[in-house]
């Protein structure tokens, strides 16, 4: 029966994680950061649904991770498309920045 939570949990987490790994791996495969951002703002939107009709115990972390995909495509496309483009590309460049 442990074993069977346990299974349970690692599925939840995986899906729970799926809007990141699609959202990195599409980005990294096409190198299209709108499309991936808009294809993980769907599956952000499908998980949290998801959970919330499972009435499954979310995750912290991967909440706020699949909050932050949900929220930030739309935003930054606002900003190219009605707003201040400057800022768009300032905060793009800003994510998209190599580390170290």
């Amino acid at each position: 029966m442990m074993a069977n939570a346990r299974q349970q949990q690692l599925l939840l987490d995986l899906f729970e994680s799926l809007p990141s790994i699609v959202f990195i791996l599409l980005w990294r495969q096409t190198s299209n950061l709108e499309l991936a951002g808009w294809t993980g703002c769907g599956f952000a939107a499908f998980v949290l649904a998801g959970l919330v009709l499972l009435k499954a115990r979310i995750h912290p972390v991967l909440i706020g991770i699949n909050l932050h995909i949900l929220l930030v495509t739309p935003v930054l496309v606002g900003f190219y498309r009605f707003g201040d483009r400057a800022l768009a590309e300032f905060l793009t460049d800003t994510l998209t920045a190599p580390c170290c």
